[in-house]
């Protein structure tokens, strides 16, 4: 009989040193054997039922787990979340997430890899002494990594004298153009602007005795055409100040335009 007992007894120490525990976070022990343990779930069957079903528990549920050879893997409480939490969270982190250095730099329109076709459309003033009139151009081109855009364009151009009506001139120019950006900010950038190219001019002059005016007809000629300056873009909107080299006169211009978005 002593034999008998002794034989149960060991039976049952070794069944139970052979025993996982798992600790749920609400102080539940369950004895079992542990056949699979991932990131999000652990599998295992009762230890006194081990030809029965097989149990599933998620690793958010669980404490910590106790394994037969005495191994301790314990869950954080503050790191554990369910697939859904850990989806929303990956969500959010996109969400706020913050451009690096280099992104504030990149992504204008050539996203810093290539070049990308754009156009430039501009509205502004040219004057001169007592001459002052409207200008108008548009540009089109390629930006290249954000910091130069190379093109071309063409426009029209009129200068009025302030004083009283003696001459009407109006100037269509075609030009090639170059700006080189400096990438300060990725909606606030500086840049320098050089164009070159030539003038169809139009001068219409005239000239008044007494109470009427006399036209002295349209004279059509060709000149060279150069601009040079400086100004700053701001959220796909340019403003531009300079000189300009308009039908053989030295001229200023101020100039505000808009940055279509590349192609």
């Amino acid at each position: 009989m002593k034999k008998f007992f002794l034989f149960v007894g060991l039976v049952a120490s070794t069944m139970l040193s052979a025993t996982d525990i798992i600790i749920l976070k609400n102080s539940t022990k369950i004895d079992a054997k542990i056949l699979e343990v991932s990131s999000t779930e652990v599998k295992y069957k009762k230890i006194n039922s081990l030809d029965g079903p097989t149990f599933v528990v998620r690793t958010n549920e669980i404490n910590s787990i106790v394994f037969e050879n005495g191994d301790v893997q314990t869950y954080s409480t503050t790191h554990q979340q369910s697939p859904s939490q850990e989806s929303n969270t990956i969500v959010q982190n996109e969400e706020r997430e913050e451009p690096t250095d280099n992104s504030t730099i990149k992504g204008l329109y050539s996203s810093g890899k290539k070049a990308h076709f754009q156009f430039i459309h501009s509205f502004g003033v040219n004057f001169v002494e007592d001459f002052a009139g409207p200008s108008m151009t548009f540009g089109f081109g390629s930006r290249i990594k954000d910091y130069i855009y190379v093109g071309g364009g063409f426009g029209c151009t009129s200068l009025l004298r302030i004083t009283g009506l003696e001459s009407y001139n109006v100037a269509l120019p075609f030009y090639a153009q170059v700006r080189g950006y400096v990438p300060v900010r990725k909606k606030i950038m500086p840049f320098a602007e050089f164009s070159i190219g030539g003038t169809l001019s139009f001068i219409q002059d005239y000239y008044v005795s007494g109470s009427k005016i006399y036209d002295e007809g349209m004279l059509l000629s060709g000149h060279f055409y150069t601009e040079l300056g400086a100004g700053f873009y701001a959220n796909k909107f340019n403003f531009s100040i300079g000189y300009s080299r308009l039908m053989d006169t030295n001229t200023g211009y101020v100039k505000i335009g808009y940055e279509l978005p590349a192609l």
